[in-house]
């Protein structure tokens, strides 16, 4: 087991840089992932041999500003996933990666012709059980003179959200409770945490995997499962089990936890006792690698009131408000089956009256 990560927030909160001096070339612009005009959110790691940058938890992204450019490329390697391509923070396409077993390959931007500089980010939208990218930087034809940068940011606070297929937006794009999930219907640029954190312009990590329960995962057949969430949790990769995140390279101001609803969504419930003592030993991870983090610990909406009790226990197990721990109820919250997507998952306007529930109390917690 070794601790790995990569220190990229730094280079996200920058709030001002000195302007780059144009450069010529008449050829194509290799920018590595190394290279100090990118920067980057959420957990990422070199892999064995220093050519790419992984990573696979929902919404890490890299950013970079160009200008000068004909044509705009990235340079990776995935596992049909999902990400959102923003141009001066617009979203401009829907990158969907093939599966290229490790080989990369470059993927073409919709980039504008003006010559004028604008800022790129890439945001991954697909949960980390879809696989993990590499990313090996970016390629660009320039018109000529040309300058690249970082993006410049002054985001100073920080929120991290943790959970289920919830916080991974799973089925928020279908058009119905009826329809099945698939990957083109996730998206958790546009779940409840993406609209908390827009809301107070933070910065925000997301580990989330869909299935995954505090103690006992989906349709389990035991009480208790052998890898619940809180075992992927420390990983720099969801995937992988051998590199550990170092935690003193992101430190947020609150914690967003919604877990508990697979635990209760098939039978054998777990006994609240055990929940409640998984839920526990959770938080108390959380608050060893978080001493100053406000955690709001949510329950629902999609579950029952047996996940409710345990999750508002275990709250006050833990000191509850005075020891900066937080309980929000969300159960009825949703309108059925208006708020509903694929899978009888929230849909965009669930997952905005779930935003709306919490936004006020973070608000009044943090002074925000």
């Amino acid at each position: 087991m070794r601790f790995v990560g990569f220190c990229v927030l730094v280079l996200w909160l920058v709030s001002s840089i000195e302007a780059a001096q144009p450069r010529t070339t008449s050829g194509v612009v290799d920018v590595r992932w190394s290279d100090s005009a990118l920067s980057y959110i959420g957990r990422w790691m070199a892999d064995d041999s220093g050519d790419a940058l992984l990573c696979d938890w929902s919404q890490c992204a890299f950013s970079v500003s160009i200008s000068g450019a004909s044509s705009v490329s990235l340079l990776m390697a995935d596992h049909d996933n999902y990400f959102n391509v923003y141009i001066d923070g617009v979203v401009s396409q829907v990158l969907v990666t093939n599966e290229t077993d490790g080989v990369i390959i470059p993927y073409n931007i919709l980039w504008p012709s003006d010559g004028a500089a604008h800022e790129l980010l890439v945001m991954k939208r697909t949960e980390a059980s879809l696989g993990v990218l590499s990313f090996a930087g970016v390629e660009f034809v320039p018109l000529g003179d040309y300058t690249i940068e970082p993006v410049p940011r002054s985001k100073e606070r920080t929120i991290e959200a943790i959970g289920d297929s919830l916080t991974c937006g799973y089925g928020i794009l279908g058009a119905s409770p009826d329809c099945d999930w698939s990957d083109d219907t996730e998206d958790a640029t546009l779940a409840y945490e993406s609209l908390i954190a827009e809301t107070f312009d933070a910065v925000l990590y997301t580990e989330a995997w869909s299935g995954k329960g505090m103690v006992r995962n989906y349709g389990d057949p035991n009480i208790t499962s052998s890898e619940p969430f809180p075992s992927l949790y420390p990983r720099t990769l969801g995937n992988s089990e051998e590199f550990m995140w170092d935690f003193s390279l992101y430190s947020p101001d609150v914690v967003i936890l919604n877990l508990g609803t697979n635990d209760y969504s098939t039978e054998p419930y777990p006994p609240l006792s055990v929940f409640e003592s998984g839920y526990v030993d959770f938080l108390t991870d959380l608050r060893k690698w978080y001493p100053n983090a406000a955690i709001f610990c949510i329950c629902g909406p999609v579950t029952n009131q047996h996940c409710c009790l345990g999750v508002k226990e275990s709250v006050n197990q833990m000191g509850g408000e005075p020891q900066k721990f937080y309980y929000i109820n969300m159960l009825n919250i949703l309108t059925w089956p208006v708020d509903y997507g694929c899978d009888a998952h929230p849909n965009t306007s669930g997952h905005q009256k779930m935003a709306q529930v919490v936004i006020p109390v973070i608000s009044d917690v943090m002074g925000w």
